[in-house]
């Protein structure tokens, strides 16, 4: 069982799933606008190690759960981690959506030349974020992958959970901030997150 997010097609499994859907989404997105792009590959990680190694990633980090390395353009996840989020303990699998889902968000804007950084570009993933979750929503029936009810909410918990201990952190953004980029992306589209680039 998939939990809530329903398949069309292919394997049912969530780390699956969403994978593919953010390459149907984004590769046709930026090809659509001539924006060079190699989507990511996907390699999972055990909670004990060994970590992944990729320059300007410190072991620390790793803890995130999922994470971006450029270096070999690749999206690396905890499957401890996913299976904690998505399982009945967690916030759902969308939880998992959501963490995926910024990751791929820095593929993009690695391929779009982004020169933002810290909390700016972490809030842009946020948005970018957002974008995506707005073409899962059961509106476009080309789609391969249909987000059902309370996803969004699995999404935003993650989100708030993830986001920046005070105000003054500036690494995520706040609670608010965080939530505040992932609704633009989701009402706003891609021309939203621009405007706050």
């Amino acid at each position: 069982d998939p939990g809530p997010i329903d398949p069309e097609f292919g394997p049912i499994d969530i780390v699956t799933l969403i994978p593919l859907g953010l390459d149907e989404f984004w590769v046709a997105l930026l090809d659509a606008n001539e924006i060079a792009f190699t989507p990511p590959t996907w390699r999972e990680f055990a909670p004990e190690g060994p970590y992944p190694s990729c320059s300007g990633i410190s072991a620390e980090q790793w803890a995130n759960g999922v994470l971006y390395c450029a270096d070999d353009n690749t999206i690396y996840w905890d499957e401890g981690y996913a299976a904690l989020l998505a399982g009945p303990e967690g916030f759902g699998d969308m939880a998992v959506g959501y963490l995926f889902s910024n990751a791929y968000s820095e593929a993009v804007q690695v391929a779009l030349g982004s020169t933002s950084t810290g909390e700016t570009r972490a809030l842009l993933n946020g948005c970018l974020t957002g974008v995506w979750a707005a073409w899962t929503l059961p509106t476009n029936a080309e789609q391969s992958l249909v987000l059902s009810a309370g996803d969004l909410d699995e999404a935003l918990i993650t989100a708030i959970i993830r986001s920046d201990p005070t105000t003054d952190t500036d690494v995520n953004g706040s609670a608010f901030e965080a939530t505040d980029a992932f609704r633009a992306g989701v009402l706003g589209g891609v021309e939203a997150c621009q405007a706050r680039a």
